[in-house]
């Protein structure tokens, strides 16, 4: 279940209330869990859902009664990525946007 906006390789495909950061995410989700129970935890998507303070924002989904769940690496949207992230022959990028959600992960614990 998507809380942001809707994306694929091509195309944001924006809507009206939709959530504008992983906080509002969050909020969104702690309401859809009140009524249904189907949402104790929330992914986040690197970078989409970038934060300053990976802590605080869990602390935050603490408070709304969620936890941070699976940390995707996007690795389809660059260019840069065009011939993958792990095997990438251009070495500056191989596994760079994994790597930055491996640290994401290890901040959230």
């Amino acid at each position: 279940m998507g809380f942001r906006e809707f994306r694929d390789r091509f195309k944001v495909f924006t809507q009206d209330g939709v959530a504008r950061n992983p906080y509002e995410k969050l909020e969104d989700a702690a309401q859809v869990h009140r009524f249904t129970g189907v949402t104790p935890s929330v992914a986040l998507h690197i970078p989409w859902d970038r934060v300053e303070d990976y802590a605080h924002l869990a602390k935050h989904a603490a408070g709304l009664g969620l936890q941070i769940g699976a940390i995707n690496p996007n690795v389809f949207q660059e260019a840069e990525y065009r011939l993958g992230s792990v095997c990438n022959p251009d070495r500056r990028c191989v596994g760079r946007r994994p790597i930055t959600s491996l640290s994401v992960r290890r901040s959230l614990v």
